[in-house]
Order: structure tokens, then sequence, then C-alpha cells
């Protein structure tokens, strides 16, 4: 009998555009700017139109990172991903943030991370085994052939497939 091997969905979107217009502001309370406003509806008209599934949704809890997700939570038709917002994603490495999609229920197989570079970009050059311009706002979309979260971590990752990569000045 042939089985179908499992996957797991892993969505990794950096952050849109901050503002760095106030000086002495704490980098965990820079909010977006024109820019970021504008571009992180055009991400969501993308996951929009591509039908991108997202299950739950881990985010960094910098201002900038919730409210770049604010914008996108209009993308799932109806059916809103269930969020969980930690400090542990603010400026995370790759492998902070597999450990925190390690530790999710397996009622759900597909994730969105929101989060920073340089750890976010990093993951998704390893994901996709190759080098990826990561700016702000950039979306990248990966299924992984994993039985279960917790066997996602490094160094020995899950053959995974790059489904999407959408940077916000190619929708504009």
């Amino acid at each position: 009998m042939n089985t179908i091997p499992a996957t797991k969905n892993i969505s990794l979107l950096r952050h849109a555009k901050s503002d760095w217009e106030k000086p002495g502001l704490d980098d965990h309370e820079r909010p977006l700017n024109a820019r970021g406003r504008r571009s992180a509806p055009l991400i969501a008209q993308y996951i929009k139109n591509q039908e991108i599934a997202v299950d739950v949704i881990l985010a960094s809890t910098a201002l900038r990172a919730q409210q770049t997700l604010e914008l996108l939570m209009d993308s799932w038709l109806g059916r809103a991903p269930t969020v969980f917002a930690t400090q542990n994603l603010y400026l995370a490495t790759p492998q902070v943030i597999l450990r925190e999609i390690g530790k999710l229920d397996e009622q759900w197989n597909s994730v969105m991370v929101i989060g920073h570079n340089p750890g976010l970009g990093d993951l998704a050059c390893r994901l996709a085994e190759k080098s990826l311009e990561y700016p702000t706002a950039c979306l990248t979309v990966f299924s992984l052939t994993a039985e279960n979260w917790a066997e996602i971590s490094m160094p020995s990752l899950p053959k995974a497939q790059l489904i999407h990569y959408c940077r916000p000045r190619e929708l504009e």
C-alpha cells in the first residue's frame, strides 16, 4: 500500500517597512512607516489571491510585526488563523524560530511566522537551499515532508519545496 508522505507548510513573512524617524525610540516599539502600511496590504491581497492556507500564526511582539499582522487579518476569507504573539521571535535566529514552530499542536498543518531579519531570511534561504533576497514584507511559503512540527529542526531539516516567493515591489 502506497502512503502519501505527511506535509507541513511554513510561511515566513518579514514585517513590513518600519519607521526610523523618531530617534531614541526603542527598536521593539518602532511602528510601520507609510511604505510599510502600503506594502502589507499588497502581501495580504497576494495571500488571498493565491489562497495560501494558514492555520496558525506565530508573530513577534515587536510593534512593526504586530501592525503587519493586523493588515493581513482579512486575507483568510472569514476563517482567521489562531494567533500567538511571542517575545521569543523578536530578532530570533533560525534555530529559535524552528524551536517555536516545534511547539505547535499537531492539529495545525500550516503556520505563518511574522518576524525579523536576519533570522527569518536566513531560515528561508536554508529551506530553499539557495540565496534569496529578503526585503521587508517578503513572503516565502514552503511545503516540508514531515510527520510533525517537532521534527522540523536544524541541522537536519526535512526536504522543503519553495511554493511561493513574493516581494511587495513585484505587486506594485
